[in-house]
């Protein structure tokens, strides 16, 4: 049975019975946990519930293989689908779980890169306090492993939050201090998207 039929055989299954026999024969075939990830992330943007469910079946499999550093990233495209459909209180424990995944196979980058995604969804559950100190924890802990552009996200993400707040000189600062964050970078996409966000602000603070 190629890869491809095994794991839409399992996304199709009837019953817990089927399925778990099933996943001990995904577990077991190398290619399915890639499969399940790739189409997951291929169909994020337009299918998150579908996405959604290829996650699961990936943080399966990757379980059943004491795969760290899968079911972290199975984690992670989870929280992506739940937040796209609005679930912001599971994406938020479905990124903490990646990030806490990723840091005991020792992936001390992914594990920070991980929970950049829970400022945003914090925001959302009206825990502000929260995404701001976790957002600034980041900013050291990236700068200190090298990953300036991953910093300077999670202050855009700060900075959002704030906008929606309609705090904009907090917003300014943060994406005034992302932008600090991206010089010598060479990243000219992610300064013009931090430029926009600026003038944006500025707008708003009529200057």
């Amino acid at each position: 049975m190629s890869t491809e039929s095994l794991c839409e055989q399992l996304l199709a299954a009837p019953d817990d019975a089927s399925r778990g026999t099933l996943l001990e024969e995904a577990a077991r075939t190398a290619d399915c946990l890639a499969y399940l990830l790739e189409t997951a992330r291929d169909t994020l943007a337009a299918q998150p519930a579908y996405a959604s469910r290829r996650a699961e079946l990936a943080i399966a499999i990757a379980d059943r293989r004491d795969d760290a550093r899968g079911a972290s990233a199975a984690w992670r495209l989870h929280a992506q689908a739940r937040r796209a459909e609005g679930a912001h209180a599971e994406a938020e424990r479905a990124l903490q779980m990646a990030s806490t995944l990723a840091a005991s196979a020792g992936e001390r980058l992914l594990a920070a890169q991980a929970q950049i995604g829970r400022i945003d969804s914090l925001g959302w559950l009206g825990r502000y306090d929260e995404a701001a100190a976790l957002a600034r924890r980041l900013e050291r802990e990236l700068l200190a492993l090298n990953a300036p552009q991953d910093a300077a996200m999670a202050l855009v993400n700060l900075g959002s939050l704030h906008y929606r707040r309609d705090q904009y000189d907090q917003a300014l600062r943060c994406y005034r201090r992302a932008l600090g964050d991206l010089a010598g970078t060479g990243d000219a996409l992610a300064t013009a998207r931090i430029e926009a966000n600026i003038a944006n602000v500025l707008v708003e603070l009529n200057r």
